[in-house]
């Protein structure tokens, strides 16, 4: 990859996928990283990916694709079925 990162905090499968972007894609990636202060997951790696093959890789793409909540960031409630 271009941009060296700390692969346990990317995530070894998220990593592999951004390693396909090319130069300029990696750059926007990268960007958003340092904007954001947060790492893509590895299904939003996967969006970047195939944005980027369609040749419709935009900041703005990515900014929109880093702002949606990650599953597994999303507001859970669970109940005790014995204190029910």
């Amino acid at each position: 990859m271009m941009f060296q990162m700390n692969l346990l905090l990317l995530g070894l499968n998220a990593a592999e996928e951004l390693s396909y972007l090319n130069n300029e894609s990696q750059k926007l990636v990268y960007s958003a990283i340092k904007y954001y202060e947060c790492t893509p997951s590895i299904m939003q790696s996967r969006q970047i990916r195939k944005l980027s093959n369609e040749d419709k890789l935009t900041y703005d793409e990515v900014e929109k694709i880093f702002k949606e909540p990650k599953g597994n960031q999303q507001e859970q409630i669970k109940f005790n079925k014995k204190r029910i």
